[in-house]
């Protein structure tokens, strides 16, 4: 009971804590304190303890495992292919993680397209509110696949960019952090994070209020415009917006650009490639954050092995690839070591001469020429190739190396939100750019005279006081295979110090009075053969040494040795490096310059160990896939197979138990506390009922097994004792059942039962409630059910989690009061949707397809008409994938739409007073209308006031129309007969329209007033009208309502 009470303690606790928590409370971030977010990922079908088991044990403090779902949505059978449930797999992954004592975020989306919808709130927070070692949650690639019609993955960028809003509030309180990474190239700058702060107000608020609750960063995936994308992601760390700042890397960048120039696969990324870039975002730009790295199945970071055989048991194996120890892992070691130091914010600040304020409310990339003549590097991955574009620019920056560290980095911003921001030397508007910058000769002298000169030679050197980040700044396809560099030493009492460094070889040298540090690296997975680095100090006085220390890394055919020349007479003393791989070189050298003037440098301690984790006592959640099978199918699910057929199961796949008794899953579960434990196991079972044989280190048990649907997953439970340390399960199928097990639980015996939250969103038309605001997964849920008057409960929409996708509704029957259903064992939050009972005509989309037309309609464009039924590719038709009203639109230009005019379609009414109920948007533009009624003849009966459709979407065929406007048209019919709802283009131009919704309802019969106003010859004007609730009413409503005449008498009076 000790570890339960501790478990419910510590989740009440941070909830308490919640509303009062302090920034970043979790898990503070700064170059002190930097952080690595290491992939479990989808794309290689990730087994979460195999993926923790292979970071370094000194390496895990600094580690948040970063649970990538890679976003693959089937627009045919509206199925995420891996993996199909996004939420129910982060529970099993995020307790592998409390586990193992690991802090972890969760990426839900690649681009546009997410497993979790924008405006699911509930299910942000719930991870921050159940889990205390979540972290936030983490974007990437925040540049495409926004807006695609007909994918209800695809979310808009207005949305996403509001949901950013939130999150960062949401991280704020709960002591979190919002990731975003951003990589697109010319064709998205309106996507970059200067456009999502500047597009949407409340993520700036809410930046400018948390700046500790938000990262951006640098993401190099994209082959174009590397130097702008990371000036505009590094311009949110240096205008006060954010605290922190990183680099998500990867291979794609170079990869992209060879594909480009050369062909795919022909120059595939050598590892040695990013070692330069990160170091430089990291100890030159404040990056305090790794994000990677990736592609993390291509050589970056995990291989998926062949399975392997052990005790009759198939089992899968994973390993780290070369790149992930030869380069990442060292790399990392040497931040925590403090070779490779971090500067803090204000020391970057400090070191910034010129920015480039971003101050007009569009147009968000850099001025095209900013880098010319300064750091845009001479290279043929920056070239001439799309015509829009001079060389190297934007589109044509395919190199993201630079020519030269001098000037280190120019960030633009979207404004300077603190004094040290403010303080920043030089800031040139955007709009002023031309005129202060745009001759690049006199742009180019005065950045000399902001930065003085480091070093001769085209090696990239960038100096911060005694720390130097250098590498060779050329891809393969250049054909200079290395560069030199020649540095008067500040620190060091030698003269200088010369470097000639191999292709794509890197280093960080450090400055001391008698000795210089090296540490060096070029290792690449695409050879063996050692390169020759070459480090050159002068003016050496006395006899000079040097050590060198190999790396054990484990990578491939790494390697290292040095040898060593001394020219007393030139005072010169050249050591010669050969590695493939890290080598760490100090020289021991002095000579006869004074450095008395010198500062003492950066310090070069060990960095202290973050916050970690409490321990944790709550349930373990393995999924069956990743258990060692016998006799049995592991169904993993990858882009190519994503199980069809089988819906509502988490993580990567299933096992399928085969109809044979030595069908068997084994597992090994490590505990931190021994006692009593209940095993759940998830299953379907569609063939027949029976038992299976559960063990735990050898005492077992048998678990009921029900027969199911096919997709139908239910759980049986048995008791166990567990032990301290490493116990075995093993599951036996003695009843020869063919069943598929999902997922094993191992819970504390006395957990709670988990209470899921019941959310019901607002409504036009009416009003749901619930019995309970949470409830257990099978518990029964009453919803009371009041529509305004004329209106009826159509329909039960669940819209969070995958439910959404999935099209999930509670069962209700139009008009019905109450409806009771059972909780899923996850947050269920539900969208009523009331009908129009009153309704005459009812513009009904359900099952209009897209580029069809709704029933009855036609349109005019100009002199082009179109009639229903028709489909089309173009022009007047169905917009669908839309977010509010009904998800569609019917799309209509420049002349008319009408409902009425068909033979087959007529609006047939009676003398009565009716209202047109519509509602407008725009699909470019503010075009303007006007609503009317016709009879058949085409003589107007009544007309609205000109009206503009809002709001603009812009030409996104998946935008966001909830906030169009729903008006209406009182009109009067005195004459049965057939009548026509137009709406009229009112002014001239190709103007756009999207009609969302049209109604007529009737309001009463003019005889049933008739006869009111008429009766014991009583006046108009004498008549009052109320109804049921004693509300005075314009005019009589349909249903019951309460007439009061002149002399104070009263009656009912009911209209149909």
């Amino acid at each position: 009971m000790k570890k339960i009470f501790a478990y419910v303690l510590t989740t009440m606790m941070l909830l308490m804590a919640s509303v009062n928590m302090s920034a970043q409370e979790r898990r503070p971030i700064d170059s002190q304190h930097p952080l690595w977010m290491i992939h479990i990922d989808v794309w290689n079908s990730a087994d979460p303890q195999k993926i923790i088991d292979l970071v370094p044990d000194d390496i895990k403090p600094y580690v948040c495992m970063n649970l990538s779902l890679s976003c693959q949505f089937d627009k045919g059978t509206e199925m995420y292919r891996m993996p199909r449930n996004a939420v129910r797999t982060y529970k099993s992954w995020a307790t592998v993680c409390q586990a193992n004592g690991m802090w972890f975020s969760c990426q839900p989306a690649s681009g546009g397209h997410t497993h979790i919808q924008d405006t699911d709130l509930d299910t942000f927070e719930y991870f921050f509110k159940t889990f205390p070692n979540f972290l936030g949650w983490n974007y990437a690639e925040q540049f495409w696949g926004f807006g695609e019609a007909g994918d209800k993955s695809s979310m808009t960028e207005s949305s996403r960019w509001a949901l950013f809003a939130k999150l960062v509030e949401m991280s704020h309180k709960y002591g979190g952090f919002l990731t975003v990474s951003w990589c697109g190239g010319v064709y998205h700058f309106n996507t970059d994070p200067l456009a999502e702060l500047k597009l949407n107000k409340d993520f700036m608020a809410a930046c400018k209020k948390y700046p500790e609750a938000i990262i951006f960063l640098y993401k190099y995936t994209h082959g174009s415009s590397f130097l702008n994308n990371e000036s505009v992601c590094w311009g949110p760390f240096i205008s006060g917006l954010t605290k922190n700042y990183g680099v998500r890397y990867d291979n794609c960048g170079w990869n992209d650009m060879t594909a480009k120039l050369v062909g795919s696969n022909k120059c595939k990324y050598p590892g040695a490639a990013g070692i330069g870039t990160v170091m430089e975002q990291t100890c030159v730009n404040g990056g305090a954050v790794w994000d990677g790295p990736e592609l993390i199945w291509d050589g970056a970071c995990f291989r998926n092995e062949w399975d392997a055989t052990v005790d009759g048991y198939s089992c899968r194996r994973w390993s780290q690839f070369d790149d992930f120890k030869g380069i990442w892992l060292d790399m990392w070691r040497k931040v925590i070591d403090g070779t490779m130091y971090i500067p803090t914010r204000e020391e970057v600040l400090a070191k910034t001469k010129a920015v480039i304020v971003h101050d007009t409310n569009d147009d968000f990339k850099v001025p095209d020429n900013l880098f010319n003549g300064l750091y845009l590097q001479t290279d043929p991955a920056n070239q001439k190739k799309e015509g829009a574009w001079a060389y190297g620019q934007l589109q044509n920056n395919l190199c993201y190396f630079k020519k030269t560290g001098r000037y280190g980095a120019i960030p633009m911003v979207p404004g300077l939100y603190d004094d040290a921001a403010k303080a920043i030397q030089v800031q040139v508007k955007k709009t002023a750019y031309n005129s202060r910058w745009g001759n690049e000769t006199n742009k180019v002298k005065e950045f000399n005279n902001l930065y003085p000169e480091v070093s001769k030679g085209d090696l990239y050197v960038n100096r911060y006081k005694n720390q130097l980040v250098t590498y060779t700044p050329y891809t393969y396809l250049n054909k200079k295979k290395g560069a030199r560099a020649e540095l008067p030493l500040q620190y060091n009492t030698c003269d200088s110090l010369k470097l000639n460094y191999y292709r794509l070889s890197s280093g960080v040298v450090r400055e001391y009075a008698d000795h210089i540090d090296f540490y060096l690296n070029n290792y690449r997975n695409d050879t063996t053969t050692v390169r020759a680095d070459t480090l050159i100090v002068t003016g050496v006085t006395n006899v000079p040494s040097y050590t060198l220390k190999k790396h054990s890394t484990g990578a491939n055919g790494q390697s290292a040795s040095a040898a060593a020349s001394y020219d007393a007479d030139k005072k010169t003393y050249t050591v010669i490096v050969r590695h493939l791989g890290a080598a760490d070189v100090t020289i021991n050298c002095t000579g006869e310059q004074d450095r008395s003037g010198a500062d003492e440098g950066l310090p070069s301690a060990a960095l202290p160990k973050p916050k970690q984790p409490e321990p944790y006592h709550g349930p373990i959640i393995i999924e069956a896939e990743n258990m060692d099978t016998k006799s049995a199918d592991r169904k993993l699910t990858n882009s190519g197979w994503w199980a069809q057929h089988t819906k509502n199961f988490a993580g990567m796949g299933y096992v399928e138990m085969k109809a044979n008794s030595g069908s068997a899953l084994r597992h090994q579960q490590k505990m931190a506390e021994g006692g009593k434990y209940n095993v759940r196991i998830r299953y379907a079972n569609s063939s027949k009922a029976g038992n299976v044989r559960v063990s735990v280190n050898g005492v077992g048990q048998n678990a009921a097994i029900q027969k199911t649907g096919a997709s139908d997953w239910l759980e049986t439970v048995v008791s166990v004792t567990m032990k301290a340390g490493s116990n075995t399960l093993i599951i036996t199928n003695p009843s020869a059942i063919s069943m598929y097990i999902d997922q094993v639980t191992y819970e504390p015996e006395g957990t709670p039962a988990e209470k899921f939250d019941v959310n019901i969103l607002d409504a036009d038309f009416g009003e749901v409630t619930a019995d309970v605001d949470a409830a257990a997964a099978g518990q029964e849920v009453t919803l009371s059910i009041n529509p305004e008057e004329g209106y009826a409960i159509k329909a039960l929409k669940v819209t969070n989690s995958v439910f959404f996708t999935q099209g999930l509704t509670i069962p209700v029957k139009e008009g019905a009061k109450e409806v009771t259903f059972a909780m899923a064992d996850e947050n269920m939050t539900i969208q009523p949707i009331f009908t129009d009972t009153q309704a005459i005509y009812n513009l009904d989309f359900t099952n209009v397809a897209a580029g069809a037309f709704p029933e009855g309609w036609r349109t005019t464009d100009g002199t082009s008409v179109r009639n229903y039924p028709t489909s089309n590719g173009s022009g007047p038709r169905t917009f669908t994938g839309l977010t509010g009203y009904q998800g569609k639109t019917l799309y209509w230009r420049t002349t008319s739409a009408e409902y009425g005019r068909l033979s087959n379609y007529k609006l047939s009414l009676e003398p009565g007073t009716y209202q047109l109920i519509y509602a407008m948007a725009a699909w470019k533009g503010t075009p303007t209308y006007q609503a009317k009624i016709l009879n058949s003849s085409g003589t107007t009966v009544k007309a609205s006031t000109t009206q503009t459709a809002k709001p603009n979407v812009n030409g996104n065929s998946a935008g966001d129309i909830t906030s169009a406007t729903r008006n209406t048209l009182e009109f009067e019919i005195k004459t049965k007969g057939n009548y026509i709802i137009q709406f009229a283009e009112i002014g001239s131009g190709m103007q756009e329209f999207m009609l969302a919704e049209c109604r007529v309802r009737k309001l009463h019969d003019t005889t049933d007033i008739m006869a009111i106003e008429a009766k014991d010859g009583e006046a108009s004007e004498s008549v009052e009208i109320y109804n049921t609730a004693g509300v005075r009413i314009p005019a009589l409503q349909p249903g019951v309502n309460i007439i009061r005449t002149a002399d104070g008498k009263t009656r009912k009076v009911f209209v149909k």
